[in-house]
């Protein structure tokens, strides 16, 4: 779950309909309504988070968002979905992001923009790059601080 600065609830998961609506995978609840985010994702979504300017990341499963190619991870800007880059190879379990505005991902994969990365990447807006060796195994959780470290 994550909240934006509009106090909107942004839910995910491995459902098809919220408030008796489809909404694939991912749903907005604004205090008395669900939304759906598009036609959302086509596999299930594994985490959320909101960035300062209340851009929606969603990492999962899925290879695709709003009908787009976007390969286990997106960006939601309230009306449409893209991809970040080429994506990440596989699982994305959790992201956080940085007070520069980069995004992190982690989970359980091995590339990320097509190069290799162990587990943890990050998305500078327009690339992706490996944190060094990454992990040896799966990244579940990921966080910063109150100053964005």
């Amino acid at each position: 779950m994550a909240i934006d600065s509009a106090g909107n609830l942004y839910v995910a998961g491995e459902f098809s309909n919220a408030g008796g609506s489809p909404a694939h995978y991912v749903a907005m609840w604004n205090g008395s309504t669900w939304s759906a985010l598009g036609s959302g994702t086509n596999l299930p979504v594994r985490a959320l988070w909101i960035a300062p300017d209340d851009t929606l990341y969603a990492g999962g499963l899925f290879t695709s968002a709003g009908g787009q190619p976007a390969s286990h991870v997106a960006a939601w800007n309230g009306t449409a979905w893209s991809a970040l880059g080429a994506g990440i190879n596989d699982t994305v379990m959790s992201l956080t992001g940085d007070g520069a505005g980069n995004v992190y991902a982690g989970g359980l994969f091995t590339a990320a923009g097509g190069s290799p990365a162990n587990n943890v990447a990050k998305w500078n807006g327009s690339s992706w790059t490996a944190l060094a060796a990454g992990t040896n195994a799966a990244v579940c959780t990921l966080a910063t601080d109150v100053a964005g470290h």
